[in-house]
């Protein structure tokens, strides 16, 4: 299941090497889908994922909670706070890039803003009306598209290999395959109308770690996480 994400992604950027994308509604970045889902991303996943596993019987919700902090934890340090700017700012601003805020439509002021102290995050820049240019823009939509979609999959994989009909017909279950066909199809259109190859490979590269270290290694290989985390279940 998790090949099908880099797969589409690469298919998707591809295709734009051999056709010129069009227009459409969702190469808009003010798209409905872009602006209430994808803008709020991790809350939707987090809400599915709430109602997902209300409905479990032989997982312990502590264990559940856990798996998903762990996640959440991840989408924090790229995106929201890293003991200061998340990693997608500190690693624009490491590869030079800046904040350009115009006083004068003319003058362009750069002076401010690359210490420390001052505008060193997308969101203040942006608060500040400035432009955020110059460095590597790690997909934060890649990045936060394919990371949630990683995490609901391997806990709603028991219930779709496992689960009864009863299981399979409830409307948990609907509604996480509903988002993570939403969650997918944003990601194709990521891959087809916004960042370059090198933006899009780092966000896929950055979602991919919290699911390898979890689910792929501590879980599968340490029964010492097993017991603290649980494992997915029914």
């Amino acid at each position: 299941i998790a090949a099908i994400y880099p797969i589409s992604l690469f298919l998707a950027s591809f295709s734009t090497v051999l056709f010129t994308p069009q227009s459409t509604y969702f190469s808009q970045k003010r798209n409905i889908f872009n602006i209430f889902f994808v803008k709020y991303g991790w809350l939707w996943t987090t809400l599915i994922y709430a109602y997902h596993a209300a409905r479990l019987r032989r997982t312990r919700p502590l264990q559940a909670v856990l798996r998903w902090a762990l996640a959440t934890a991840w989408w924090v340090l790229v995106t929201q706070w890293c003991f200061g700017p998340p990693l997608t700012d500190r690693m624009f601003i490491l590869t030079g890039g800046l904040c350009e805020v115009v006083k004068d439509p003319n003058v362009v002021d750069k002076s401010r803003l690359t210490t420390p102290e001052l505008l060193v995050t997308s969101t203040d820049c942006k608060l500040a009306k400035g432009n955020w240019k110059g460095g590597h823009d790690l997909s934060g939509h890649v990045f936060m598209l394919t990371h949630a979609s990683l995490f609901l999959w391997s806990e709603i994989m028991p219930t779709l290999q496992m689960g009864s009909a009863k299981q399979w017909t409830h409307s948990a279950t609907w509604a996480v395959v509903a988002l993570l066909s939403l969650w997918w199809w944003m990601l194709v259109m990521t891959g087809v109308h916004f960042h370059t190859w090198r933006e899009k490979i780092t966000g896929l590269l950055a979602s991919v770690v919290q699911w390898i270290v979890v689910y792929m290694v501590g879980i599968r290989l340490f029964p010492q996480v097993r017991a603290i985390i649980g494992v997915p279940s029914l």
